[in-house]
């Protein structure tokens, strides 16, 4: 197993990447890519780390992107080969979208076009994000409810993902996924048109899923549409936003704030007792010294 030198692709599927700290946030995942990246740029074993998306690496000054990057290992894939991507659609005079034109659809084969010749890194991590759907590529799956129409893609789809999963089919990289979202993640989880699957998933929970996806690329339907059993395993994936943060030690005196908690708390319809407002009351609000907890939230 190679231990040094490694070069490593990053790639949240269907969602754009994100490094100026003003625009970073938990809800939507761009912290954990940056937090991802943060942590692989310290790692003496990388010798170059890919930015494999979309993303505002080259708005970013270059003190801003040392305290990122100190050793300068990242490279902005995009912006270096000046990836062409398809447009999002114009709206007509009609007030309706126009459509894509064929060659502008197709520009989700640029990705793979300029770098194939390129020696591709040892591996890759993508992230699964909402724009990760079915069907990413247009024109090439048929559809399940009239197999004999070929399905389409969403502008957020063309854009963020189709790119990729062709990159990743054509490749053929190793690559492992990154579930820090069990919402995107079902029990039987159809990624149609990704011959290529991730080795392993990483996520908040061990499971075992059905993974349903066509084996041959790019022309899926000369293959065979597969149904193969795939690993969900936990490894507290969701400390992820915790890679170069301080740690305070739960006996620390000095904390300001000894306890908080984010609860939303309601009673839904005709119900009198709310089970989990009397949760809270049991293990956290009925405590010694709980009068000195910060609760944030509303309660009905």
């Amino acid at each position: 197993m190679k231990t040094e030198n490694i070069k490593v692709a990053i790639f949240p599927i269907g969602s754009a990447m994100k490094f100026g700290k003003d625009k970073l946030k938990r809800s939507d995942g761009t912290s954990e890519y940056f937090k991802l990246f943060y942590g692989l740029a310290r790692n003496s074993s990388i010798s170059e780390i890919w930015i494999m998306q979309r993303s505002d690496w080259k708005k970013l000054s270059s003190e801003e992107k040392i305290a990122i990057d100190p050793r300068g290992v990242i490279r902005d894939i995009y912006a270096e080969f000046d990836i062409q991507l398809p447009p999002g659609r114009r709206q007509g005079p009609d007030g309706n979208l126009i459509p894509h034109s064929k060659e502008e659809q197709e520009r989700y084969l640029d990705l793979w076009n300029r770098i194939k010749d390129l020696e591709q890194p040892d591996f890759g991590i993508g992230f699964a994000t909402q724009g990760l759907t079915m069907v990413n590529i247009p024109g090439i799956i048929p559809s399940i409810k009239d197999p004999s129409k070929m399905t389409g893609a969403l502008d957020m789809t063309l854009i963020y993902s189709a790119p990729l999963i062709h990159y990743i089919n054509m490749s053929k990289i190793p690559w492992f996924m990154v579930m820090t979202d069990p919402r995107y993640i079902k029990k039987t989880q159809k990624w149609r048109d990704m011959a290529n699957t991730p080795k392993e998933g990483i996520a908040q929970y061990n499971m075992d899923i059905e993974l349903v996806h066509f084996d041959t690329y790019p022309d899926p339907t000369s293959g065979t549409e597969i149904t193969e059993k795939f690993n969900l395993l936990y490894s507290g994936i969701e400390k992820l936003n915790l890679i170069g943060e301080a740690i305070c030690p739960p006996d620390n005196e000095d904390r300001d704030i000894k306890f908080s908690i984010v609860a939303m708390q309601s009673a839904y319809g005709k119900q009198e007792v709310d089970y989990r407002l009397e949760a809270l009351k049991k293990w956290i609000l009925n405590r010694p010294g709980s009068e000195d907890y910060h609760i944030y939230g509303k309660f009905y």
